[in-house]
């Protein structure tokens, strides 16, 4: 697993992992969630490289190591910018790797990212999986005015319970339950200073932007309507609001105007599967929609 830096249109450095197989079929970029880093995604990587899928996983500008002066932990930039960072980070995998069809796969917020990506560039993969993917929320303009209020001048990079009240089910409290039935995960992400930071009020903007985003279409005669999509979820992930979510979803995607889509909820679990105690499961059918 070497470590790479791909240079963004601001020349941040974008500080990633580019895992390769013995003998690789097919190039698998990932992008990952809110508050969280590349490194946990090491256990999947390990496993799609044994599925001969080299794998390349930068993070998100404002977390893990691709931070300077401007983006520290728990900022990000406007959607343009979030899904320019994206391409770079796929184009440089490319360039790695010409001959080779390209996946992708996301989790959470990476979800968002990865959907407005296709919006843009969906003739850059054949095969998209969306993990925990977020759902649309009623109310969730509310969110943009408020935080794009909260986010004028200095304001933008402060910090404000009443945002992370409204992306928190209405609650100021921290509690990480929601994560996973996994005791043990939980307690890693609490202790994790990678992990356990706070989105800033312009953060929260682009966040309630990209969800609200979701049920807004426009025509695309140039899209990849044949992209191959699969949303997982567990069944207790309070991110996809439940099943009803799920579909919701899948709905505005078909709005979108892709047309090759399933989805698949796996029982008593919740939004991290990759980190549940039958991620297994998981893992196996990770390896086979990339396979199909």
């Amino acid at each position: 697993m070497d470590k790479v830096e791909i240079v963004a249109s601001d020349n941040l450095s974008l500080k990633a992992f580019y895992s390769k197989a013995e003998k690789p079929k097919a190039l698998i970029v990932m992008v990952h969630g809110m508050c969280e880093h590349k490194e946990r995604y090491i256990p999947l990587i390990e496993r799609l490289n044994q599925n001969n899928f080299n794998v390349i996983i930068a993070d998100l500008r404002g977390h893990g190591e691709s931070i300077n002066d401007e983006y520290q932990l728990g900022r990000i930039a406007n959607i343009d910018t979030m899904v320019d960072d994206t391409n770079r980070v796929l184009e440089y995998g490319k360039k790695h790797n010409p001959n080779l069809p390209v996946f992708m796969y996301a989790h959470s917020m990476g979800t968002l990212i990865a959907r407005m990506y296709i919006r843009k560039y969906s003739n850059s993969i054949d095969k998209l999986i969306l993990s925990g993917t977020v759902a649309y929320k009623t109310g969730c303009y509310l969110g943009v005015m408020a935080a794009k209020l909260k986010s004028i001048g200095k304001g933008k990079y402060k910090y404000s319970k009443l945002l992370f009240a409204m992306s928190n089910d209405g609650s100021t409290k921290e509690d990480f339950s929601w994560l996973s039935y996994n005791k043990e995960n939980i307690e890693r992400y609490i202790n994790d200073p990678l992990c356990n930071f706070k989105f800033t009020n312009f953060s929260n903007y682009v966040l309630f932007k990209m969800t609200h985003n979701l049920h807004k279409h426009k025509k695309n005669l140039g899209l990849n309507t044949n992209l191959k999509i699969i949303s997982i979820s567990g069944s207790d992930d309070r991110t996809t609001n439940g099943t009803k979510g799920v579909k919701d979803s899948i709905k505005h995607l078909i709005l979108d105007g892709f047309n090759n889509l399933s989805y698949k909820e796996y029982p008593n679990m919740k939004h991290e599967i990759n980190m549940e105690d039958n991620r297994e499961d998981v893992f196996n059918d990770i390896v086979k929609f990339f396979e199909a």
